[in-house]
Formats: structure tokens, sequence, C-alpha cells
């Protein structure tokens, strides 16, 4: 498997007001996209944590999601 050509995924969080979602559609970094095709793909999402909710106590999730074909494992804080 060359590592280079796997799909790299990127989510972003936005915290936006209902007032300002125009604004940011239009916002040339998002705007380039908007007509693009979207892409999408099911997947399964588990959240792992001790017994004593360790990572939770330290503000962190531990996530397996797996997709068809693969599995990947992110920490998220």
């Amino acid at each position: 498997m060359n590592v280079a050509r796997l799909p790299v995924e990127l989510e972003l969080k936005l915290a936006v007001r209902p007032q300002d979602v125009d604004a940011l559609a239009a916002h040339p970094l998002i705007a380039r996209y908007a007509g693009a095709a979207a892409h999408t793909q099911p997947m399964l999402a588990h959240y792992l944590d001790t017994p004593g909710r360790a990572l939770a106590a330290a503000r962190l999730a531990l996530r397996l999601g797996c997709e068809p074909r693969q599995c990947t494992q992110t920490r998220n804080t």
C-alpha cells in the first residue's frame, strides 16, 4: 500500500452565528469548493476510554473510525 496516495481527511468544526453563515460561505477559501461534487462515505465511529474515564478527565478522546475498507485511530483534544 502506497501511503503517499491515501486520501487525507480534513475535518473542520466551526461555530458560526446563523446571521454569519452567508458571509462564511462567500469567503474565497470556502467559496471555491461550492461547485465541487460532494463525496460521502459511511463511517462507524467508536469512542474509547478507560473504565475510570481517564481520557475524558484529561479532555481527550480516542476514536476508532471504520470505513468500508479501512479503520483509522485518532486522538481528539
